[in-house]
């Protein structure tokens, strides 16, 4: 526990160090994003030993939006390839939800509009499914994920 709260409260001051930091008004919104998500995950981690919970899906997306900013070869950090991180990162999540749901092993993309507003969520079931179950997974997605249901298409083969 002691060690859990010494984490947190470095990792808070180093963050604030960083935003104080940085020079531009806008990197620091992205700057505040990707910390955050490192903080849920710092506060989360004791909960998830309690309950066994596995973090490691969420962990390996956020590890992979880190290499890929601090990445040499992707130039300047832009917007847009933070929306790209994102959707690379829902759509791990959705995938690896829907696996545990369904013991399938599924594929999901997510495409976002011209306005960075998710506009359409494909899931590829690798195993056919029944019209009752993808209705249940496009519920969850709505639910959990606060994603449209007109915009979630799921195919089955």
């Amino acid at each position: 526990m002691y060690e859990w709260i010494k984490t947190l409260v470095i990792y808070l001051i180093i963050s604030k160090l960083i935003i104080q930091i940085i020079p531009g008004a806008s990197y620091k919104k992205y700057i505040h994003f990707l910390t955050g998500l490192m903080i849920i995950l710092i506060i989360v981690e004791p909960v998830s030993k309690l309950l066994k919970f596995d973090l490691c899906d969420i962990e390996a997306s956020i590890n992979y939006i880190n290499e890929c900013i601090n990445d040499e070869d992707s130039g300047q950090l832009s917007g847009d390839n933070l929306y790209d991180y994102y959707e690379l990162s829902l759509a791990t999540v959705i995938k690896n939800d829907i696996n545990k749901m369904l013991s399938d092993n599924c594929q999901c993309e997510i495409i976002n509009d011209k306005d960075n507003n998710i506009s359409i969520c494909r899931i590829y079931l690798s195993k056919k499914t029944d019209e009752e179950t993808i209705a249940k997974i496009k519920k969850h997605i709505e639910d959990v994920y606060n994603i449209d249901v007109k915009s979630i298409y799921i195919i089955s083969r």
